[in-house]
């Protein structure tokens, strides 16, 4: 081993955002599967034949087993999975490379700054790109892909092409399709993920409050079976429910938008686009079923709010007790559920389509991923590719996804056995990432979607305020705006 794993903080940060155990991801702080566990370093690769050297383009690779011969390295590595439970889970990966090659050293940063100008997702991306151009680039970093695609555009990054050929590593084959956009510009590969993207929501159910009514679960499957079944589920008691069906709208616009073959953008990737006929259908969808299914709004959302138990909010404790027969959430159930209610007896589904659209499919939004990248202008760019592969495909990367209990967008380590035996669902979520609609890859994506969540979109409509129509328009005035000040953000 090459030595000690050395730890550096930026921006003072971590030990104030060291508990954020979830922050990376906004998810859950949920593991999917079991303990950590580390697999055996993999064997060199083949030494490969020395190429050219462009200004961010990979230097001609000499292969892993070539670099163990090579002068001692050190490479400057910096991520954000910041808490107790992932931090030392990344020493151990990055331990783990120091092993297999022997004259790397690893300079581990905690990269991860509170909010504020040049910053995304807790990621300094101001610092990463003026440390670039001062000629000092990170050899391997984290980066959501929202902001990885904007490094790309400006050449800040090495091209992993002549790499991944190399070494003999196809992205259509090892990865899941929806993915591969938010990782490659114009055809040329810029960076590799970490984390699935699309794998909710998913359309929970109680079997047996199914089979009371005679439903068969199949008729989960579409828009139109969902509000039927949700209609017969639901039992009135005076100006109350003694159950109800679902939980309407249940997921944002946006997934509803791209199940109905909307779509966000127009083809330049920066006029927003989900202000047509498609949108209004999307938005009415699941604010009529509330009406069609329960009456009015007020009624029901009085008796979720009554449903809900000190110190148990959110919807999880209604779907549990047996007062609502199917819920829409993410792949986090399989593993919460039988603790919560042993007793439940529960099904899933992927996301309903619309059956009165001949395009529509079960489908979900891949809109965010976190990837590693490489800085352009690196001095040792064959010791980082290692690296790189190693925390985004080979062993690395099997530790840290599966021991966080992560999906991945990485084929060979997601269908690896340890999340068949944690998640009696992994089938289902596997065919909800194959399925996914990648986002398009617009440096405006992340202005959209925070425009349509702060829009408020459902709950105008459901609580009388606007019309579809009107609520439609003027969220995508809105969202214009935010997506042409990101536009000038990123290229000013």
């Amino acid at each position: 081993m090459a030595g000690i794993v050395r730890r550096r903080y930026l921006g003072g940060a971590a030990a104030a955002l060291g508990g954020l155990v979830a922050a990376a991801c906004g998810e859950p702080t949920v593991r999917y599967v079991g303990q950590p566990q580390a697999g055996p370093a993999g064997p060199a690769g083949p030494a490969g034949a020395k190429g050219e050297t462009g200004a961010q383009g990979a230097q001609g690779a000499q292969g892993a087993a070539g670099a163990a011969a090579k002068a001692p390295v050190t490479l400057d590595f910096q991520h954000r999975w910041n808490g107790p439970a992932r931090e030392p889970l990344v020493d151990q990966a990055i331990e783990m490379f120091e092993e297999a090659y022997e004259n790397i050293t690893v300079d581990l940063t905690m990269n991860l700054t509170p909010g504020g100008p040049g910053v995304d997702g807790g990621v300094p991306i101001g610092k990463i790109i003026a440390a670039i151009a001062a000629g000092s680039p990170p050899d391997v970093f984290m980066i959501h892909g929202r902001a990885t695609v904007d490094l790309a555009r400006r050449n800040a990054l090495t091209w992993i092409d002549d790499y991944l050929t190399r070494d003999k590593r196809s992205l259509e084959e090892l990865y899941f399709p929806a993915i591969i956009p938010f990782i490659q510009l114009d055809g040329r590969t810029y960076a590799l993920p970490q984390t699935a993207s699309g794998d909710n929501p998913y359309v929970f159910y109680n079997e047996d409050m199914l089979a009371a009514k005679g439903i068969d679960p199949q008729e989960l499957t579409t828009w139109q079976g969902l509000l039927e079944s949700a209609k017969i589920l639901t039992e009135p008691d005076g100006d109350s429910f003694k159950q109800v069906g679902f939980n309407y709208p249940g997921t944002a616009f946006y997934v509803w938008h791209t199940v109905n073959t909307g779509r966000l953008f127009e083809g330049d990737g920066k006029t927003v686009a989900f202000n047509d006929e498609l949108g209004i259908e999307s938005l009415t969808y699941p604010t009529d079923a509330v009406n069609q299914a329960y009456g009015e709004w007020n009624k029901f959302d009085a008796f979720m709010k009554a449903q809900q138990k000190e110190g148990q909010p959110g919807l999880d404790p209604i779907f549990y007790n047996g007062k609502m027969a199917i819920l829409m959430s993410g792949p986090w159930q399989w593993i919460n559920a039988p603790d919560a209610a042993p007793n439940l007896k529960m099904g899933a589904s992927r996301m309903p389509r619309n059956a009165n659209n001949a395009n529509s499919k079960q489908t979900t939004l891949a809109q965010y991923t976190w990837t590693w990248a490489m800085g352009a202008g690196l001095k040792n760019p064959d010791e980082a590719w290692l690296l790189e592969r190693w925390m985004s495909q080979d062993d690395g990367h099997r530790h840290l996804m599966t021991s966080m209990g992560r999906g991945t967008m990485y084929r060979p380590v997601a269908e690896d056995p340890v999340y068949y035996e944690a998640n009696p669902g992994w089938d289902t979520v596997l065919e909800t990432i194959n399925a996914a609609t990648p986002a398009p890859a617009s440096l405006g994506l992340a202005a959209l979607i925070r425009a349509m969540n702060g829009a408020d979109m459902h709950g105008k409509v459901l609580r009388g305020e606007a019309s579809v129509k009107s609520v439609i328009d003027e969220t995508a005035r809105a969202a214009q705006v935010e997506v042409d000040e990101a536009f000038a953000l990123a290229e000013g």
